[in-house]
């Protein structure tokens, strides 16, 4: 009974012990990346958010951005199995349909759009939106 006693102790100062990093703003394996300022966001992605705005009587986010970098943005955002993706509160996120960015041309300066789906009403105007594109995440924005 006693060594069960030990083993359980150890394991709950185990699992605070993980738990302080997390805590303490420290992002661990698996965390979810930590908000970029868009300066950073649109230096590691190549694009800059210029609106996220409810459109076609709420049934639609438009994604709206302008390429700093074609390069960074063709290889952040053409790939089709890691497309960027819209978060709102604690709802499923909003991802574009298969074919939303096939036929985009990444040039710089250029501003490009992407319709989502507003699956369950998830974004609302003044909803505040998180964009992750892969690995990088942007602060949050209130959509329009």
């Amino acid at each position: 009974m006693r060594t069960k006693e030990i083993g359980l102790c150890l394991i709950f100062a185990l699992t605070l012990a993980s738990g302080a990093g997390a805590a303490s703003g420290e992002a661990g394996p698996g965390a979810p990346p930590k908000p970029m300022s868009p300066a950073a966001f649109g230096e590691a992605t190549g694009i800059s958010v210029t609106l996220i705005g409810v459109t076609a009587a709420g049934g639609l986010v438009d994604f709206r951005f302008k390429v700093l970098d074609a390069a960074k943005a063709r290889m952040r955002l053409a790939d089709p199995k890691s497309p960027p993706v819209l978060l709102a509160a604690d709802l499923p996120p909003l991802t574009p349909t298969l074919d939303a960015l096939r036929f985009m041309r990444f040039e710089a300066g250029r501003i490009l759009s992407i319709l989502y789906p507003n699956v369950r009403n998830a974004v609302k105007p003044g909803t505040p939106v998180t964009v992750v594109v892969g690995d990088v995440r942007l602060e949050p924005m209130k959509a329009q």
